[in-house]
């Protein structure tokens, strides 16, 4: 048995008290009920998760992978935006400044793969 699932015996059987469950409510409350609603939220998640690797696996092997791998760090700018509707709470200044160097790396590295390519392509028209 894993140390999550000890956990959550043990906060359904000994429940903190109201404060603390109030200052930290994802950790403290224990096992939440299982509503239909968060199972269908969990299956939609799950089968948007799996199509977007499916598709991102199928760009990797049709498309140059220098391209690609840029636009891969999208993900950061959706994990913002679903902090602050899921928990309300922006990323700190840091992770915001480590996010634009992920970006401006990403985009240096797709401007320098398409002069190189430009550059191929003159060469090979020579």
């Amino acid at each position: 048995m894993g140390k999550s699932t000890l956990g959550i015996v043990f906060l359904s059987i000994f429940p903190l008290s109201l404060e603390l469950q109030q200052s930290m409510p994802f950790v403290a409350i224990g096992w939440p009920e299982l509503t239909l609603i968060v199972l269908g939220f969990a299956v939609f998640s799950s089968l948007l998760n799996l199509t977007g690797n499916i598709c991102l696996t199928r760009a990797y092997m049709t498309a140059d992978a220098s391209l690609l791998a840029p636009m891969d760090f999208i993900y950061l700018l959706f994990a913002a935006v679903w902090s602050k509707i899921l928990f309300d709470q922006w990323p700190s200044s840091q992770a915001l400044i480590g996010m634009m160097l992920i970006a401006t790396a990403g985009i240096i590295t797709a401007w320098r793969e398409q002069v190189s390519a430009r550059k191929r392509k003159s060469t090979a028209l020579d």
